[in-house]
C-alpha cells in the first residue's frame, strides 16, 4: 500500500504524465459532479438534512455538490496533498482524520478506495465504513476476471490499485463484514455513478449494505 503522501500532485493533476494515475488536473467539474451528486441521493434515498461522509473523498468536489442540495455532507481522505488542495467552498468539512467508531452518518460512500489498500489496511477501512453508518453505505470498486486482471485497461495504470477481485470475490469479502441482520445488494452497473460502468461492461463493482 502507498503512503498517504504519494497521492499528491503528480498523482491528481499529472497522474497520465507521471504514470501514477489515470487523473489530469483533477478539478471541480460542476456539470459532472452536480448530476452524481443527484444520482447518488436518489440511489441511497437521501433527502435535504440527511448526513453522508465521503469515505476518500479526494479533493472534496461531491462533498461540494452534495451540500449545494442541502445534504450535510463531510468527507476523510488520507492525502495531505488532497486536503490541504480541497475545494475551498467546502474547507472545513473535509479532513484527513478518519470517522471514529459509533460516529454515525446517515449514508457512506466509498467509491475508488479499497482497491488501494493492502490487507491489513482494507481490514480496518471496511469495518470503519461498517461501524460509521447508520443508514446505508455505497461502495464502488475496479473489478478483474478470473485470472485475476482489470477488466478495464485504465485500471492496471495506476500503479497503486491491488486486488483485481470479481463481484463475486468482492460480495464473499462483504458479507463477512456487514453487521448482522444487514441486506448486501450487489450490481455491475448503476446509472449515473461512473461512466467506466457502461464504457467497459463487468469493469465496475456496486455494493450497497442496507442496515
Amino acid at each position: 500500500m502507498k503512503e498517504a503522501s504519494w497521492y499528491n500532485a503528480d498523482y491528481f493533476l499529472r497522474g497520465q504524465e507521471t504514470k501514477k494515475s489515470n487523473y489530469t488536473d483533477y478539478r471541480w467539474l460542476p456539470e459532472a459532479t452536480r448530476p452524481y451528486a443527484f444520482a447518488l441521493a436518489g440511489l441511497l434515498g437521501m433527502k435535504a438534512g440527511a448526513s453522508l461522509l465521503d469515505y476518500g473523498c479526494a479533493r472534496g468536489y461531491l462533498v461540494r455538490a452534495l451540500r449545494e442540495v442541502g445534504v450535510l455532507a463531510f468527507g476523510y481522505d488520507p492525502s495531505p496533498w488532497a486536503i490541504e488542495n480541497c475545494d475551498p467552498e467546502i474547507r472545513g468539512f473535509i479532513s484527513q482524520r478518519p470517522p471514529g467508531r459509533g460516529g454515525f452518518y446517515d449514508f457512506v460512500i466509498c467509491k475508488d478506495v479499497l482497491e488501494h489498500l493492502d490487507t491489513p489496511a482494507l481490514s480496518a477501512a471496511t469495518e470503519a465504513l461498517m461501524d460509521c453508518t447508520g443508514d446505508r453505505l455505497l461502495i464502488v470498486v475496479p473489478l478483474g476476471n478470473d485470472e485475476g486482471e482489470w477488466i478495464r485497461p485504465e485500471d492496471a495504470a495506476d500503479e497503486s490499485h491491488q486486488r483485481p477481485w470479481t463481484l463475486d470475490q468482492w460480495h464473499a469479502y462483504l458479507s463477512d463484514y456487514r453487521p448482522a441482520g444487514a441486506s448486501l445488494w450487489a450490481s455491475y452497473h448503476v446509472p449515473g455513478i461512473k461512466r467506466a460502468s457502461s464504457q467497459v461492461p463487468f469493469s465496475t463493482g456496486y455494493f450497497i449494505i442496507d442496515r
